[in-house]
């Protein structure tokens, strides 16, 4: 948007200009380009190269045309290749700020900023006067820098341009107006203004810098847009609402999905760009979410059916990925609600433990899919340490570990209790085994992590259970057991074979 402020300006300069070079040289206009060139440096500060024809008439009304205009300010570029203009005469003669463009066409434009490059296929622009509403139709592309993609867009709606005055800052005003681009339709009212209070010191700009501080911290932007359609990775969302503030060193971004896969989606951002480093504050929150569309979306191979809410509260500080990855802090919780999940992955490792207690096939005759009636979470993130509690019913997952963001991995051991299943459920397990934890790693792909028995751990955790050294009830258990069935003068020599064992697993 601040490109197009600086746009506007140097149009209004360069058409003011050309107006009145035309009534200073009332003859062939091509003849005395040097002599215009000139005049329109010495009023405005612009370089303007007028490589084609130009013509003007004076009277009546006043029109202008020129082709090939090559203008230059502050590090800003813009071509144009075609320009006409059409003005009502008797404005001509009244105070700058009361003229009235009846029409001004441009044709083939282009304007080069810091890199970033807008082409214009055209823009349109009627009734057009500073301070006043004027109705603006625009077409071309964006590209942020010579290897970025480049956007087509389209402008549809009444734009204000206002100049900078004794009283007020140059500012730029959108009212009502049809933005689209690719992947992206909505109508906005945008205000962007000159900021008069740009800090000093800025740190230089860097190719990994997420936000272009300098830009963000030159401009005060007020914006409300109703986003009709956005397109994320082939998934079309609908009736979003965005705010954005970015006053006084601080920029507010507010994001309502009202239909996001069947729930609601809202994020609230705080980013404090002044002074560096930039510290950011997340606040998502998911309500009624279906697990499974928004799973397919993102390409997960997990199978959970079921209406979920989350909400986190997130801080980063820096302005780099790399920067963000490192300081991430986040406190998240989810409420999954009553569902459906496939657990035949953590079956097929739980039988296999089970088979120490000679009810392997109990386990294994587990139903693939548990419906539950209960589930919750949480997880903590500091960096990339990782550390997570869940709740799936009378199973309990809590664990540890680390996620690369680069590499998108994972490396978690993670310790799965089974409680005592009630009445009528088909998940349960020895006793024996009941309230064990049993440590499980998890590696691989973020995208894709696989579990499995960490046999190195499960060792351990034993060799501690049956030494007495660990609190995990199976040596009670175990203890128990040999109570019930073992004749009372063999029992004693039982518990001792415990010790042994548990000696010679740590041995190991």
């Amino acid at each position: 948007m601040q490109a197009f402020l600086k746009f506007f300006g140097i149009l209004v300069g360069l058409l003011v200009a050309l107006v009145i070079a035309a009534a200073l040289y009332v003859q062939n206009a091509n003849h005395l380009k040097p002599e215009l060139e000139a005049l329109i440096a010495e009023r405005t500060g612009i370089e303007v190269t007028l490589g084609g024809d130009l013509n003007w008439q004076l009277w009546p009304p006043i029109q202008l045309t020129a082709s090939q205009v090559t203008a230059a300010d502050a590090g800003r570029t813009i071509r144009i290749e075609q320009l006409a203009l059409s003005m009502d005469v008797q404005a001509f003669w009244q105070d700058m700020s009361k003229w009235r463009v009846d029409e001004f066409h441009l044709t083939d434009t282009e304007l080069q900023q810091d890199g970033q490059t807008i082409r214009l296929a055209k823009l349109d622009l009627t009734d057009f006067a500073p301070n006043t509403p004027a109705d603006l139709s625009m077409s071309g592309e964006i590209q942020a820098s010579a290897k970025a993609p480049a956007y087509p867009f389209t402008v549809d709606g009444q734009v204000t341009y206002a100049p900078a005055s004794d009283t007020q800052v140059e500012q730029l005003s959108f009212n009502q107006t049809r933005f689209s681009t690719t992947g992206v339709k909505g109508v906005c009212d945008v205000d962007v203004r000159d900021n008069p209070r740009v800090p000093s010191g800025l740190p230089a700009a860097k190719e990994t810098d997420l936000l272009p501080l300098e830009t963000l911290l030159s401009y005060d932007v007020i914006g409300d847009c109703a986003w009709s359609e956005v397109t994320l990775d082939e998934q079309t969302f609908t009736d979003i609402e965005t705010k954005i503030t970015n006053l006084g060193h601080t920029l507010n971004l507010y994001i309502q999905a009202p239909d996001f896969f069947s729930g609601s989606m809202i994020t609230e951002v705080d980013i404090t760009l002044w002074p560096t480093p930039v510290r950011w504050h997340i606040l998502p929150e998911l309500t009624n979410v279906d697990s499974k569309q928004l799973l397919d979306w993102r390409n997960r191979s997990i199978d959970w059916r079921a209406l979920f809410a989350t909400n986190s509260d997130m801080t980063f500080t820096g302005n780099s990925l790399d920067e963000l990855y490192k300081t991430v802090s986040a406190d998240s919780q989810l409420d999954g609600q009553p569902g459906q999940i496939d657990i035949t992955g953590l079956k097929k490792q739980l039988a296999n433990i089970a088979l120490l207690t000679r009810q392997g096939e109990s386990v294994a005759d587990w139903p693939d899919i548990w419906n539950y009636q209960n589930m919750t979470g949480s997880l903590i993130t500091r960096g990339e340490n990782q550390v997570f509690d869940f709740v799936l019913d009378h199973l309990h997952i809590n664990g540890e570990g680390k996620i690369n963001y680069l590499t998108e991995t994972v490396d978690m051991l993670a310790h799965v209790t089974i409680g005592a299943a009630p009445e009528g459920s088909p998940y349960r397990v020895n006793p024996i085994l009941e309230d064990t934890p049993l440590p499980f790693r998890c590696r691989g792909p973020s995208a894709d992590v696989k579990c499995k028995l960490d046999e190195d751990a499960t060792r351990t955790m034993i060799a501690r259970a049956l030494s007495g050294g660990d609190d995990t009830g199976l040596r009670r258990k175990l203890e128990q057991k040999i109570d019930e069935e073992v004749p009372e003068e063999y029992r004693e020599a039982a518990k001792g074979l415990l010790d042994i064992l548990g000696r010679a697993l740590e041995d190991n």
